[in-house]
C-alpha cells in the first residue's frame, strides 16, 4: 500500500513525526524530505546510525550528518542548545523577532538509533 506523506514546510505544521515500516523505503523518504527542507532554507541534522544510508549529505553545508552514537549524542546536545538560544531570541524579540532558519532533525532507523544512544 502506498500512502503519500504531505508536510507543509511553509505553513504551521512544523513538527511532523513520521514513523515508517522497516524496509519500506525509509531512506528514500528521508532523502526526499531532507531535499525539500534544504530547498526551503532549513538546516538539517541527519542522524544515520546505519552509517551508510545518506552519504550524499556529508558534503552539504546545510546538513549536519552524524553516524556514531557519540556523534549523535553530541548533535542532539547541539540541537538542545540551539533551541534554548532560539527561545531566548523569541523572548527578547517576540514571536516575530526575525526569520530564524528552520532547524530539523531526521533520524534514520530511529529504533536502532535510540537503542544505541541508550547504551551510550
Amino acid at each position: 500500500m502506498q500512502v503519500p506523506v504531505l508536510v507543509d514546510v511553509e505553513g504551521r505544521a512544523r513538527r511532523p513525526w513520521i514513523t515508517w515500516f522497516t524496509d519500506c523505503a525509509t531512506t528514500t523518504a528521508l532523502r526526499t524530505l531532507a531535499a525539500q527542507l534544504l530547498h526551503h532554507g532549513a538546516h538539517t541534522y541527519l542522524l544515520d546510525s546505519k552509517r551508510i544510508s545518506h552519504p550524499w549529505t556529508r558534503t552539504l553545508p546545510a546538513i549536519t550528518h552524524r553516524a556514531d552514537p557519540a556523534e549523535i549524542h553530541d548533535a542532539l546536545l547541539e540541537v538542545r542548545a540551539e533551541m534554548g538560544r532560539r527561545i531566548g531570541h523569541l523572548h527578547r524579540h517576540g514571536c516575530h523577532g526575525g526569520d530564524l532558519p528552520r532547524l530539523t532533525v531526521l533520524i534514520e532507523a530511529g529504533h536502532h538509533t535510540l537503542h544505541q544512544l541508550a547504551r551510550h
